[in-house]
């Protein structure tokens, strides 16, 4: 059932925050939303996607690929699902489903609550491949696009490429052509534009190692800037440089020249604040003088921690979040570095330790 916005329980004053402007990135802080976890029984038939090692099976303490549990206690009872897990007061864990509409609502309600200006909604290449993932994707932008004007927040697509088989890209150019052309979505109010036209991001561009190649990269830009879209691209940390996952190619940096806004994966590339200053003062510095050079925008990836631990033999952070210090040191050093916008990975983040909103402590 429906949950009334007014009726999402906050803990937070902030509910008589205006709408934010929606016509330029400027001054915004963003949040990627995965949006991609399911759970038996809501109606997605995909198993428990995204919170298990093996999504045929329920969550166990052997099956658990999160990790963290979020905090569900605003959260209604058709919200939430419970699992075989217990937590120490012997309550179970409960998880939810981002197939729920209350829920995608609920989470842009906390955006605004806590002064998220808006969130770049993830399409995977690899969901649009089944018919079970492209519902469930779909019903999650259909659920944004209600949820995002309501709440008073911007949206924008971003297309995630990473692991797409080769000779794929017109798959993600046909969904382009199908939301823009048929549905209209840039239409919408709560649409994020940027420089006068409604902003796309391709995240996976020039990264070493992936089956794409650069030229199918190059058709993704090419149509979307015919389509009239200000193109953002998310590319690997170290881009200028050539280093890392980004190897040294003039073509890949021939192809970022065309970019609208440039924006650097630098998840797990730092783990303390003094390296995070360090990266700010040469890193983003080096590299928004260069995007200013040929009138690019730059938005630098801001994370609060990340771990994988839950997937290794050894559970370990590999980055802490040292009670939020990472976070604030990327804020002041973007901020010191020039930089106008930010974005923040992620807002539902669960498997990699990357999300910002609440979870459950006790779990």
């Amino acid at each position: 059932a429906e949950t009334p916005l007014e009726n999402l329980a906050s803990s937070s004053p902030a509910a008589s925050i205006t709408s934010v402007d929606t016509t330029t990135l400027i001054g915004k802080v963003m949040v990627g939303y995965n949006g991609w976890y399911n759970a038996e029984g809501d109606g997605g038939n995909r198993g428990w996607i995204h919170w298990t090692k093996d999504k045929t099976k329920p969550i166990n303490s052997d099956n658990v690929g999160v990790e963290l549990f979020p905090d569900l206690s605003e959260f209604s009872e058709q919200e939430r699902y419970s699992t075989s897990l217990v937590k120490p007061d012997g309550k179970p864990v409960e998880i939810y489903s981002s197939l729920n509409e209350a829920t995608v609502r609920r989470h842009f309600k906390w955006m605004r609550d806590y002064r998220i200006d808006g969130a770049f909604i993830k399409r995977f290449a690899l969901d649009l491949q089944h018919p079970h993932s492209t519902r469930h994707t779909n019903t999650v932008l259909s659920n944004a696009r209600k949820s995002a004007p309501e709440s008073g927040r911007a949206y924008a697509i971003m297309y995630v490429l990473n692991g797409l088989s080769a000779d794929k890209i017109d798959m993600v150019i046909d969904d382009w052509g199908r939301l823009g052309q048929i549905e209209r979505i840039t239409d919408d109010p709560a649409y994020l534009k940027h420089e006068g036209k409604p902003v796309v991001a391709i995240k996976g561009v020039g990264i070493e190692g992936q089956k794409y190649s650069l030229a199918e990269c190059q058709k993704l830009v090419s149509f979307l800037k015919e389509q009239g879209c200000t193109v953002m691209i998310g590319t690997a940390a170290d881009w200028l440089e050539g280093r890392g996952d980004a190897k040294e190619d003039a073509a890949r940096l021939a192809l970022l020249e065309q970019a609208d806004v440039i924006s650097p994966d630098t998840i797990g590339k730092y783990s303390h604040p003094r390296q995070v200053r360090r990266e700010g003062q040469y890193t983003w510095a080096s590299e928004k003088a260069w995007c200013d050079d040929r009138g690019i925008d730059y938005l630098p990836v801001i994370y609060p921690g990340y771990s994988r631990g839950s997937l290794a033999e050894e559970k370990k952070n590999l980055v802490p979040r040292r009670h939020g210090k990472l976070l604030w040191a990327q804020f002041q050093s973007a901020k010191n570095a020039g930089c106008e916008m930010a974005y923040i990975a992620t807002f539902d983040g669960m498997h990699n330790g990357t999300a910002i909103f609440k979870f459950d402590q006790t779990a």
